[in-house]
């Protein structure tokens, strides 16, 4: 009953990650510039500071880093609900992969429908972004498994 419950949320979460990103999506490019330019007014200061003057493109990495972010919490929560559902059959990596790639194609072309640009490198940031997602959360859950060991060994 637990594992269901568990499954239950985060399918749920997938579907939220999956509607936040396509909500951005669908944002107008003065809306979606609008939210970039007040992250470029924070993040710009530090990069200047890091790198200097001119030498960074603040709403270039602000941009892409929204893409990577996204996709990589996207990732993380597609990761672990393949891994509750391969409780019940291995197949579902599969599924995960196909889906992040799905949703990285399909969110490119709502953009091509809001007057923003739609590229194929966006799909490649948004994809990477996922494949970070999922690592991190094989890393985790590794350690987590050795410590669990290591306890199990001491005992």
């Amino acid at each position: 009953m637990k594992t269901n419950r568990l499954l239950c949320f985060l399918l749920a979460l997938t579907v939220a990650v999956t509607a936040f990103i396509f909500y951005q999506s669908l944002r107008g490019p003065e809306e979606s510039n609008a939210s970039s330019g007040t992250i470029v007014e924070i993040v710009e200061p530090a990069l200047e500071y890091l790198a200097g003057e001119g030498n960074w493109d603040a709403n270039f990495l602000v941009r892409k880093g929204g893409h990577l972010s996204e996709y990589c919490a996207l990732g993380a929560v597609v990761m672990l609900t393949a891994i509750q559902l391969c409780k019940r059959s291995r197949t579902w990596f599969g599924f995960a992969f196909f889906y992040v790639l799905a949703a990285a194609v399909t969110d490119e072309f709502i953009q091509s429908f809001t007057g923003r640009s739609s590229m194929v490198s966006d799909v490649l940031i948004d994809f990477t972004g996922a494949m970070i997602g999922f690592c991190l959360v094989a890393v985790i859950r590794k350690l987590c498994k050795s410590k669990e060991q290591k306890k199990h060994d001491e005992n």
